[in-house]
């Protein structure tokens, strides 16, 4: 856009502005916005004005601070008073986004006032400014069509600029990049024992993910079924999640949506069979108050979801209910979900010196850095792991220890060795 088309814009909008304020009955109006009452308070002009000529030209983007509420009965924001495309653009914000005529208002001349301020700066990681450009995209794409309140989508326009990394070239000779977070064994030793004497039922989702690498979604999915103690695998083919949306603890797929096999190690085959035995024995223990885990699968929409249920023994199911052998389990029966074992170890790094940073995804990355010290191959790696692309593998968790580099320096010896 030229600098004569810039300002004809800034001049229309100024004109509407003018004319808001030639129809509005008088230049300090209340606000009232799903039942709460709001007071306009803007600055004089003089004071904006002053404002405007000591700040830079780009500014920073501070969230707006809503207005406590006032005792009272308000009257709803003008927007017949406004003009005739502010007025449209307003319904039409309303409407897209199923709020309220009166918020659509307030923030469709929020956005206008933001404009004529001047250049802002967004600033976030990258998933939020992702999902911050997907909905502006999404609501001018809507502007434009069906409501052809605008003629073209000025987001096609917006560049994403990330900024690089800055590398000292004078650094130290002893300093290197900064490696993933790992859990050395010997504090998840401690971290068996401080759970074991808990008797937290949070202990075997731990062990299974430090001997398998599995996410916690897919520990919590897994079934006795997809687990053979004999040859020593287990097979991932779905993952729990808890759907704030829907307010339902759901099956699903993995990640990748792939079913993989992963092989594990004598020490975890013993837990598992313990495991195994002491649910049987709580089975028959509780009776009747045992419970048992089910799931049932809905249609919203056109999806599915397989939501999961427990219920007592002594209740009957459902017939739509489908029993599910879990293997996270608590003392009753019932499932252990991902959201009870994150807090588990959001306690247990506060009990445990050595583990202030420890979450449960870090059991993965130590598996991985495990297995890749230890001469494992990065294929294998990435199959065990489930990653689409060994990139993934190498790129994120291949930090290897100082000792590891080293022995695999010191084969050029028995290359030069040769003759």
């Amino acid at each position: 856009m030229n600098e004569k088309n810039t300002t004809i814009r800034q001049s229309e909008v100024q004109n509407m502005a003018g004319e808001y304020n030639a129809t509005t009955p008088s230049p300090a109006h209340s606000v009232a916005v799903n039942g709460v009452n709001a007071v306009n308070t803007a600055k004089p002009p003089d004071a904006v004005e002053a404002a405007a000529a000591s700040s830079p030209t780009e500014r920073r983007f501070q969230p707006l601070v809503p207005l406590k509420g006032q005792e009272g009965n308000l009257p709803p924001f003008p927007v017949d008073c406004l003009p005739t495309v502010l007025r449209d653009y307003v319904r039409a914000v309303a409407e897209h986004s199923q709020t309220a005529v009166d918020m659509a208002a307030v923030i469709g001349l929020g956005v206008l006032a933001v404009c004529l301020q001047g250049k802002y700066v967004v600033e976030g990681t990258p998933g939020y400014l992702r999902s911050f450009s997907a909905v502006l995209q999404g609501a001018f794409k809507f502007a434009v069509f069906p409501k052809r309140l605008i003629s073209f989508n000025p987001m096609q326009y917006v560049v994403f600029r990330v900024k690089k990394d800055e590398v000292d070239l004078f650094a130290g000779e002893d300093e290197e990049a900064e490696a993933v977070p790992i859990i050395p064994h010997n504090k998840f030793l401690e971290l068996e024992d401080y759970l074991r004497k808990k008797g937290n039922p949070a202990l075997l989702p731990i062990q299974i993910a430090y001997y398998t690498g599995l996410r916690i979604g897919e520990v919590c999915g897994l079934t006795w079924q997809d687990i053979n103690l004999k040859e020593q695998y287990l097979t991932v083919r779905r993952s729990i999640r808890y759907n704030a949306k829907r307010h339902k603890t759901e099956i699903g797929p993995t990640k990748r949506k792939k079913v993989r096999t992963v092989d594990f190690c004598d020490t975890l085959t013993d837990i598992l069979r313990k495991a195994k035995a002491e649910q049987h024995r709580r089975r028959f223990e509780y009776g009747g108050l045992y419970k048992l885990n089910f799931y049932k699968t809905v249609s919203e929409k056109g999806r599915k979801y397989h939501e999961l249920y427990t219920l007592p023994r002594s209740e009957k199911a459902p017939e739509d209910y489908n029993e599910i052998s879990l293997v996270c389990l608590r003392e009753d029966g019932a499932l252990e979900s991902p959201s009870t074992i994150s807090i588990v170890c959001r306690t247990a790094k506060k009990r445990i010196p050595g583990l202030e940073n420890f979450h449960f995804h870090m059991i993965r990355h130590t598996y991985t850095t495990n297995l890749l010290a230890n001469g494992a191959a990065p294929k294998d790696v990435q199959e065990l792991l489930g990653h689409s692309d060994i990139t993934t593998t190498m790129g994120t968790y291949a930090h290897g220890t100082r000792e590891t580099k080293r022995t695999s320096a010191r084969l050029m010896d028995k290359v030069a060795a040769e003759k």
